[in-house]
């Protein structure tokens, strides 16, 4: 028996280079596009968030340095810079014998402070993170600045949209 090889054609050649166009098509569109992502919604950009402590005293605000720096006590990682700061009264539910009902009112002395803060964030399907340190609605956020810190919520959260 004679084992003869068979020299590749010129058909054998345009189908290997065929298949290797389609798989490198396929890199390129899975790694450049951001597939399943908007434009707007990736990567790294600038987004706003406000954080809200609660029962804090009414002068608060007086100790927050607008411009100052904002970390994440837990890491000591930067998380972003403060644009605004505000006292509003504290705010309780209580029921009412006579309605029936529950309603939200003022208690007086009580107050918490809502912290604006501008930052560059990594925006993606899943999270919203500043250095590592998630940054979503709802989400608990421990920070600091030179002059006050605590534990705090995020209640407004503004990222890009999908026509910025």
């Amino acid at each position: 028996m004679q084992n003869k090889r068979r020299r590749p054609g010129f058909l054998d050649i345009v189908v290997l280079l065929v298949v290797i166009g389609i798989i490198a098509a396929a890199a390129y569109y899975f790694t450049h596009n951001h597939v399943g992502n908007s434009a707007a919604s990736t990567g790294e950009q600038e987004i706003t968030y406000v954080l809200e402590m609660k029962d804090v005293s009414a002068d608060f605000v007086d100790r927050i340095i607008i411009g100052d720096k904002l970390y994440y006590t837990e890491s000591d990682a930067f998380i972003g810079e403060v644009t605004a700061a505000e006292v509003i009264p504290y705010y309780a539910d209580r029921y009412q014998d006579d309605k029936g009902t529950v309603d939200s009112a003022a208690v007086e002395g009580k107050y918490n402070a809502r912290i604006t803060v501008k930052a560059n964030a990594d925006i993606s399907e899943a999270a919203t993170t500043v250095n590592g340190v998630k940054v979503m609605v709802g989400s608990e956020v421990n920070a600091r600045t030179s002059t006050v810190g605590g534990s705090s919520y995020c209640v407004e959260l503004e990222e890009p949209g999908y026509d910025d």
